[in-house]
């Protein structure tokens, strides 16, 4: 609560679930939302994001979201440059969430003429624009690619005209590129996998006990 009598803080919990995580993973989520619930004595709120459709709420908190892929270590280390694993990042606008940044296979195939993109090789961070990508989304991926090089504090160039290097990254041609009129509009809906049902108590040392009680195909 808060201090001096006043009003008792409001505390939300947001727990996300990225598209690709498993089931054991999204059960720790849950179980870890609930466990600091617990500690602080059952006065928060708690929400279930899923990637792709996370509320306005969690939006707000994160105007400039992006999604990146896990399992890779992809810190940029101003020492090892050379190290770094270069990633394509896909900069395109949807109808519910506006501007969404999402890394994407690095390779050619995957840049299309409908959107922009970022390709990110650590000490040089280049922008590429779809022929029909609208000013909107030109200007939100030269501010993504702005940030991404400032946060490397003058180790990092920024490069609006990419050239042989770009494609030789991508590992293609400008040709391997799709047409803005191939993009598919539809979102590929989440793979949810199992949901499972916990039932969580605490017993009479107040531990937090967590129990399976079912498993169904999740249906969204």
């Amino acid at each position: 609560g808060g201090g001096g009598g006043g009003e008792p803080l409001d505390r939300q919990i947001y727990f996300w679930l990225g598209q690709t995580s498993s089931t054991d993973e999204r059960g720790v989520a849950a179980y870890k939302t609930v466990e600091l619930d617990d500690y602080f004595d059952g006065s928060c709120a708690q929400h279930r994001e899923v990637m792709l459709k996370e509320s306005h709420e969690f939006h707000q908190i994160f105007p400039n979201m992006q999604y990146l892929q896990g399992g890779v270590e992809s810190g940029f280390n101003p020492s090892q440059p050379e190290v770094y694993q270069a990633r394509l990042l896909h900069v395109r606008k949807t109808k519910k969430e506006g501007i969404i940044t999402s890394e994407v296979t690095l390779q050619a195939t995957s840049l299309n003429h409908r959107d922009c993109f970022v390709l990110d090789n650590g000490t040089r961070v280049f922008t590429w624009y779809g022929d029909s990508a609208s000013p909107f989304l030109k200007a939100a991926c030269i501010s993504a690619a702005h940030s991404l090089a400032n946060d490397r504090h003058g180790a990092a160039e920024l490069i609006v005209e990419p050239g042989v290097e770009f494609w030789s990254l991508l590992g293609g041609r400008a040709e391997d590129v799709t047409p803005a009129d191939k993009v598919a509009d539809a979102e590929e809906p989440p793979n949810f996998g199992d949901g499972i049902l916990y039932k969580v108590r605490l017993d009479e040392d107040r531990q937090l006990q967590v129990r399976q009680g079912g498993r169904r195909q999740l249906d969204r």
